[in-house]
């Protein structure tokens, strides 16, 4: 088992409410992490995707416990446990793990992994049990007669059917028999004919049974992969018509969601359409600093400068900059997170990189729930004019002076920069 050191004792609490999301391919590779798991795992998300997921498994962990994982998902079935992770500085968080293969046309694509604050007493359980585990003295699952018993319990449903009949016609051949040897021939019918009623009755309700509650686990997978159009008979009026119900009204559920989300997707495209079409340059970070998105303007601004910024940076790539951090922006990055952290209001900053003026006025991106979940900044080249007003400074200096020689020079300069430089011209 992979054994990630360091560790310290130094727990990370998630907060109330909070998931953490994260998929993988068949082989554990991840695929996917949502902002909430690259916090907490301390881990950027390049780091994250395409590495194994036991990248943040805690040495505390029992092999067994991912065993049991791995067994479940080969065999297609979900699996939750507490589970105590590692982060990046070997710090550690528990987790409510709920792991599920997601199906497509009946074969599993890849692993969802969900996971909620644990409470409490869950987690002090796990320890108490994983340690024990890791000791030798306990196992993951019961074992010897428990084990014994639980399989017996979980036996088919068919089997246990097939095995009470088979208890009660072996009772009816007793009775019979000793029926028999009395000669009581008119008592011998009516327990037989009341046997076969009674075998008939109780096997077309287990059939009917089984019948009801293979529709149910065959819609309710047809539903986890998306599929939410199955029919439902919603007019039985005992409990397994209650099961086909809540079932159809999970799916109607979801068809609702499907239907804002897409709308919500629908309203994303048009906002992103938008900004891509704006001459001004946008672009934004979600919380921990990472670009998600620029649009075509600041995408243009940064191909521009591109040489000018590798004097300065040497690794600069105006088309690698979605997914990077901002922090090689700045020369004391971490001035400028805890600055950003305690942002609650539009600000305006100018500085030089790479020989251009940038002007970026940063403003938090703040959800329904008053946190703050990105920032927006829009970016302003402003070279040109700078330039420009430094050449105007320096004539209006000479001409002070008495120097009316100076002029505005023309060379790099474009629409309204070149015509200023013209009209100062004229006018000096």
């Amino acid at each position: 088992m992979k054994i990630n050191l360091p560790v310290t004792d130094k727990e990370i609490l998630m907060q109330k409410g909070e998931i953490l999301l994260s998929r993988t391919d068949l082989k554990g590779r991840i695929t996917y992490v949502n902002d909430a798991f690259v916090k907490i795992s301390g881990f950027t998300r390049d780091e994250l995707i395409g590495a194994n997921h036991n990248i943040v498994r805690h040495p505390d962990m029992p092999a067994s416990a991912y065993e049991d994982l791995w067994h479940n998902l080969k065999q297609g079935r979900p699996w939750t446990a507490p589970v105590k992770n590692r982060t990046k500085s070997g710090d550690f968080y528990w987790v409510e793990a709920n792991v599920v293969p997601i199906f497509e046309n009946g074969q599993a694509k890849e692993y969802l992994s969900v996971r909620y604050p644990p409470a409490r007493e869950q987690v002090n359980n796990a320890e108490k049990l994983y340690k024990l585990i890791n000791e030798n003295k306990a196992t993951l699952k019961p074992t010897g007669f428990k084990a014994f018993l639980k399989n017996i319990h979980e036996t088919d449903i068919t089997k246990k059917t097939a095995f009470g009949l088979s208890l009660l016609l072996g009772l009816v051949c007793l009775l019979v028999y000793r029926l028999s040897l009395s000669q009581e021939y008119g008592l011998i019918t009516f327990a037989l004919a009341l046997t076969l009623i009674a075998v008939a009755v109780i096997s077309s309700i287990i059939h009917d049974v089984i019948q009801k509650l293979e529709k149910c686990i065959f819609s309710i997978y047809c539903i986890a992969e998306g599929k939410y159009k199955n029919r439902f008979d919603l007019d039985r009026n005992d409990q397994i018509g209650d099961l086909l119900r809540g079932i159809y009204t999970m799916q109607v559920n979801f068809n609702s969601h499907l239907a804002e989300t897409r709308q919500t997707a629908a309203d994303a495209q048009r906002l992103n359409q938008a900004l891509d079409n704006t001459n001004s340059g946008v672009m934004v970070a979600d919380a921990n600093f990472n670009i998600m998105y620029m649009n075509n303007a600041i995408k243009k601004l940064f191909k521009s400068a591109e040489q000018d910024i590798r004097q300065q940076i040497p690794n600069f790539s105006a088309d690698k900059l979605i997914g990077s951090s901002i922090d090689f922006f700045h020369k004391n990055p971490n001035h400028q997170r805890q600055m950003l952290d305690q942002l609650t209001h539009s600000i305006s900053t100018e500085f030089v990189i790479g020989g251009h003026t940038m002007r970026v006025v940063a403003s938090p991106v703040i959800d329904a729930s008053n946190e703050r979940i990105g920032f927006v900044a829009e970016w302003l080249d402003r070279t040109a004019e700078v330039t420009i007003e430094q050449e105007i400074n320096q004539v209006v200096s000479a001409a002070v002076s008495g120097d009316f020689s100076q002029r505005i020079s023309e060379h790099n300069k474009q629409d309204f920069f070149l015509s200023l430089g013209k009209k100062y011209q004229s006018i000096t």
